[in-house]
């Protein structure tokens, strides 16, 4: 796999840019490969509510949130939370499933006028791997389906809202996006991570 982190790399780079703008300053091919530790720790708010954060623990000690899980009273705050949902099922050589965002900005922005989400995930097929891409609009669900030859789920998805906003009397359009890393293993090597950290 590390043959190909840079394919990934730029792969993430021109997706990104494409639908986001987002970019890497560093060169792909100076980059050292990072892996993670994936795991949930516990953070008491105050007296009566929590927080859940999964961290992604570099191999550095450097320390990422990829999601936070806020509770008021022991229920579960989608509104102040930052989350994801993952169904998956291993039929045979297929990766099935769904992705959900309880937390999704279309509840947080309740004018938005349409929303998007893109799951990319990568493939392994033999010697060689790519990308695959799902999409969804106006909607917090997004299905997926491809076949695989590992049960490896690695990936990133990206929310995204139109919102009618005005400035200096004008109406426009703003763009309110959010994004998650995926996988389905507690350690990684995930190669969208640089992408998630530029977005930040």
């Amino acid at each position: 796999m590390n043959n190909i982190i840079i394919f990934l790399t730029a792969f993430v780079l021109f997706s990104c840019k494409q639908k986001e703008e987002l970019s890497i300053k560093k060169n792909p091919a100076e980059e050292t490969i990072i892996s993670y530790d994936i795991k949930w720790v516990e953070r008491q708010i105050s007296s009566e509510s929590k927080e859940l954060l999964q961290l992604y623990i570099s191999n550095d000690e450097d320390t990422l949130i990829n999601q936070r899980k806020v509770f008021k009273e022991k229920v579960l705050d989608t509104l102040e939370s930052d989350f994801y949902h993952l169904e998956f099922n291993r039929l045979n050589t297929r990766n099935k499933g769904k992705l959900s965002i309880p937390s999704s900005l279309q509840k947080k922005f309740k004018n938005s006028k349409e929303s998007n989400i893109w799951l990319y995930l990568i493939r392994f097929e033999k010697d060689n791997i790519d990308i695959v891409e799902f999409h969804s609009i106006n909607s917090t669900n997004v299905d997926f389906d491809f076949v695989s030859e590992k049960d490896i789920l690695i990936g990133m998805v990206k929310e995204q809202v139109e919102i009618d906003t005005v400035v200096n009397d004008e109406k426009m359009i703003r763009l309110v996006e959010s994004m998650f890393v995926i996988d389905n293993r507690n350690k990684t090597d995930n190669p969208f991570i640089s992408a998630f950290i530029e977005s930040q």
